[in-house]
């Protein structure tokens, strides 16, 4: 026998589909809130990233007026005021200012909406401070990522912090980090959280004005002696998550003065050193790095003194031998460990090593002697590093090959890593494989051949949270191209005639030359280029001439161009 539902069952199954589909609506508005919010992160790296990589070949770009221009940088301009906080702007630059100002003559190539709730809601840099508003730009020609405020001021940080949220306080939030290195991250947690750059070590030991132990500052030098990472009484040296900043000066005693002395300063970026005034990238774009975990590389300014003079300045010192693509014969780096002591050594040439530790050289002395930050590393953060030939930039002759090598760290997705080179090259077109959780993790590497073209070779990890960059600048082909009366002499030309009496004006252009010589019928060496000329003549009879021109490559090849002149 049949027998149907009961009532009291249709109220429980009814009560199920209730509860079930009230779930549902419930958590539908935050599901789709959180993958919105995801695109949208997504999008902003991707733009971010069209910006870096438009600097390497930049284009003509046309003003609503219908002049043109070739952009000085592309940038993205952000701001948190109500009503502009629904949308940010891709522009180019238009003046090298690092304001966007389309009344100065910049070009908005795109306004970014977001999608409905979700808004900027916080710009935070590597300091700790917070900002209304801040431009990205990445300059022309070498794709320099530089932060400026809405007045053209470079902001007090190398890290930018950008929070999407659905709103103030909401839990639904992504947060998109640019580093002034080129690397751009994004995630659901904050990558900074401090509002100081004094963290980890133990605060009130630290030197005023610096995250340097004042118990511990001391690097040494055979020739210098002592150099004082406190930086004396002006140095402020800052150990940040991107990169080091300040001056560190030389004394002649532990534990030393704070004046100068002959060798002056070890200027540790750009923007922050002893000159007047301070910020010298105009000039010069240097500065020590900091990978995030501890591992230094860059280049420190040896030398000068307050007053700028250069008369005892020593030059480049390298923090790491991949600046110098020299770990196989000479490995050496500087690092910082988990008690934010320093280890390894630096190199300049004239002076030798610097050392930041007594424990590596065996040297420790009552008491001992190191450098030591009360900034720790993170070891969590996600970390990709792609190199050309070893190097993090690399020069190359025409129609020569580059080795790409990369290491990881904590990426978790095998061959989730994928290959963009820009222009585009097969040899780097594919997924790469970036294993490991805990350890640097370095692959053999990608031969590309026969580049003729500078390329950026681009590797991106675990769908956008870690990424890196390396471009490859490639020489002009070694070539020499020489005219007579600006006529050109192809390869069985026959002579250029010349009429009786009159002067022959020769002219030349070379690339990717150090140096010409002429043969024939005129002799000695001549300029890498020459588009005013050189007369030779006049010739009162008829008489046929071949001038020669040998030029050397600056891969060592030699090439060659003739004309011949007859006189007629």
């Amino acid at each position: 026998m049949q027998k149907g539902i009961s009532a009291i069952e249709l109220l429980v199954v009814t009560s199920i589909i209730v509860v079930t589909t009230a779930i549902a609506l419930f958590s539908f508005p935050n599901f789709r809130g959180k993958v919105q919010i995801e695109r949208s992160a997504r999008d902003l790296s991707l733009t971010l990233r069209t910006a870096q990589q438009n600097t390497l070949s930049p284009k003509q770009v046309t003003r609503p007026d219908g002049s043109t221009f070739i952009p000085t940088g592309f940038g993205v301009n952000f701001n948190t005021a109500p009503g502009a906080n629904i949308s940010y702007i891709f522009f180019a630059d238009s003046n090298g200012d690092g304001v966007f100002d389309v009344g100065g003559g910049d070009v908005i190539i795109e306004t970014v909406s977001l999608p409905s709730q979700i808004i900027i809601e916080e710009l935070k840099v590597s300091s700790g401070q917070t900002f209304a508003e801040l431009n990205i730009v990445y300059t022309v020609p070498f794709s320099e990522t530089k932060i400026y405020t809405p007045a053209g001021l470079p902001v007090p940080g190398e890290t930018l912090q950008i929070k999407m949220s659905q709103g103030a306080g909401s839990d639904i939030a992504r947060f998109v980090t640019v580093r002034t290195t080129g690397l751009i991250t994004l995630g659901p947690v904050a990558q900074i959280t401090a509002e100081s750059v004094i963290v980890g070590g133990v605060p009130g030991t630290e030197c005023p004005g610096t995250n340097i132990n004042q118990a511990d500052r001391w690097a040494w030098n055979d020739i210098l002696g002592w150099i004082d990472f406190c930086g004396g009484i002006s140095g402020r040296v800052i150990v940040r998550d991107d990169r080091i900043i300040g001056y560190a000066t030389s004394s002649s005693a532990q534990p030393g003065s704070p004046q100068f002395d002959a060798f002056g300063a070890l200027a540790l970026d750009c923007s922050t050193t002893p000159a007047s005034p301070p910020n010298q990238c105009a000039a010069s774009q240097y500065g020590v790095k900091n990978d995030g975990s501890g591992v230094l590389s860059g280049w420190a300014w040896l030398g000068g003194n307050t007053d700028t003079t250069a008369s005892a300045a020593y030059g480049w010192v390298s923090f790491n031998c991949s600046n110098t693509n020299s770990c196989a014969t000479s490995p050496y780096q500087v690092t910082i460990d988990e008690n934010g002591d320093f280890h390894g050594d630096a190199w300049k040439d004239i002076v030798g090593w610097v050392a930041f530790n007594c424990e590596d050289t065996g040297s420790c002395t009552t008491p001992p002697w190191k450098v030591n930050t009360l900034w720790r590393p993170d070891f969590s953060i996600l970390n990709v590093d792609v190199r050309a030939n070893g190097a993090q930039a690399l020069t190359i002759p025409f129609d020569t090959s580059a080795l790409l090598t990369w290491s990881s760290r904590n990426l978790t997705i095998p061959d989730g890593c994928e290959a963009v080179a820009t222009p585009a090259n097969n040899c780097w077109n594919s997924l790469l494989p970036a294993s490991g959780t805990t350890t640097q993790n370095t692959y053999p590497g990608t031969a590309c051949s026969n580049l003729t073209q500078t390329t950026t070779f681009n590797i991106t990890c675990e769908t956008g949270q870690a990424s890196d960059f390396v471009t490859v600048t490639v020489l002009s082909a070694t070539a020499v191209d020489m005219k007579a009366d600006d006529q050109l002499a192809e390869s069985d030309p026959g002579p250029i005639l010349i009429p009786l009496n009159t002067s022959a004006n020769l002219t030349w252009g070379s690339s990717s030359t150090v140096s010409c010589v002429a043969s024939g019928n005129w002799s000695g060496p001549k300029p890498l280029i020459n588009y005013n000329g050189q007369p030779t003549g006049p010739q009162p009879t008829a008489t046929t001439t071949t001038y020669y021109l040998d030029c050397l490559g600056a891969d060592g090849t030699g090439v060659r161009d003739s004309v011949k002149v007859e006189w007629q």
